[in-house]
């Protein structure tokens, strides 16, 4: 009967001994606390429907992972992949594009923007120095773009984030991003670059993951989404109150990434994942938070959490159309997402809205109404 004792105890004995190496290993991070809101409900405008039902998916498995992407004028698609490449996909009509390789700056490609010039301006959040393409394909260095997107002015001006991370990244995305939502470190900041004196300045400090940025119709104001902070900041360019930002809006019921101006007054914000009752609650206890952080020192966790994160729905798209104003004027949702866990992106463009997710395998090509 010793052995059966000893066997029921095997359990408790296990979690005795992981609960002593959270305790007494420091912390992989040292978080910061954030009084997340209360989720706002699935109700109005936000309502689930049907928005995107109707996708046509293209590309399945000849685009691996595209985070991020750009449209040029002729409706040409820009997608980087986790292999360093730069993918430019051809519609014509409905079915699959013509995909070739456009050009290979290396690392991992993410943020993507057409310039003044027809160049396309690639950033990398690996601290890769950015890119700047040419229509023929060929790669300029540009070390001043950081972080994971831009955008462009049209008098040449590009806004850019940046973040400097409390923790050394491992180049595993899963890894980083759940290090980078347990540390909720506000180092982001948004950057503006002149064109002619090539100066960048700091607008905006103190953000939480700064990722999409988008320029206003009127170019009046530019506002960047704080990803892990549920929220997008403004900062006003023109007007009575340049140089000065607030909230374009906040409590948005999901994790913004991709985010873009249709140049018409029309924002569209991508959620990357819906909100998670835990992680909310986690965000109100930092040092719980650090502790935690530690179980991503065992292979193959962050996989894991990730395959099975608790308290939210995984698989669920979510895409918001906002008013200049920060209103919500209407959401396209999609349960079981079929391009992949999130949408990272998503941008309109001739009657279609484009999705990627940089844990798919495609690009979804949606109509809309």
């Amino acid at each position: 009967m010793r052995w059966l004792v000893w066997l029921l105890a095997l359990p408790f004995l296990a979690l005795g001994a992981l609960l002593l190496v959270l305790a007494l290993t420091p912390p992989l991070v040292h978080p910061r606390r954030f009084e997340a809101p209360p989720a706002p409900p699935l109700t109005g405008p936000l309502a689930p429907n049907d928005g995107l039902a109707r996708c046509e998916i293209v590309a399945v498995d000849r685009v691996p992972h595209p985070e991020e992407f750009a449209l040029d004028p002729e409706g040409r698609l820009y997608t980087g992949t986790s292999a360093g490449e730069i993918l430019r996909l051809t519609f014509d009509g409905p079915g699959e594009p013509e995909i070739e390789v456009f050009a290979r700056p290396g690392g991992r490609p993410n943020g993507l923007a057409f310039d003044a010039d027809g160049h396309l301006l690639v950033s990398d959040d690996y601290d890769v120095p950015g890119s700047r393409i040419d229509p023929q394909g060929r790669v300029e260095r540009i070390p001043w773009l950081k972080g994971q997107a831009a955008t462009v002015a049209r008098d040449g001006r590009v806004f850019f984030p940046s973040e400097e991370a409390s923790f050394a990244r491992s180049g595993n995305i899963t890894y980083d991003v759940m290090l980078r939502l347990a540390a909720m470190d506000p180092s982001g900041r948004l950057h503006v670059r002149d064109p002619v004196t090539g100066q960048v300045d700091t607008l905006v400090e103190g953000l939480l993951w700064p990722d999409g940025v988008a320029l206003s119709a009127d170019e009046d104001f530019v506002a960047v989404v704080e990803l892990s902070a549920y929220r997008i900041t403004r900062h006003w360019l023109r007007g009575p109150r340049a140089g000065t930002s607030d909230r374009l809006i906040e409590n948005l019921p999901g994790m913004p990434d991709g985010f873009v101006s249709d140049g018409a007054g029309t924002f569209y914000v991508s959620l990357g994942l819906l909100r998670n009752d835990l992680l909310d609650w986690l965000h109100r206890r930092p040092a719980l938070r650090g502790r935690l952080s530690n179980l991503l020192r065992f292979p193959g966790m962050a996989e894991r959490i990730a395959a099975s994160p608790p308290g939210s729905e995984r698989g669920y798209g979510l895409v918001l159309a906002l008013d200049e104003q920060g209103r919500v004027l209407r959401s396209f949702h999609a349960p079981g997402l079929p391009i992949g866990p999130a949408i990272n992106a998503a941008e309109p463009h001739d009657g279609h809205l484009y999705l990627a997710s940089l844990g798919g395998h495609g690009i979804a090509r949606c109509p809309l109404p």
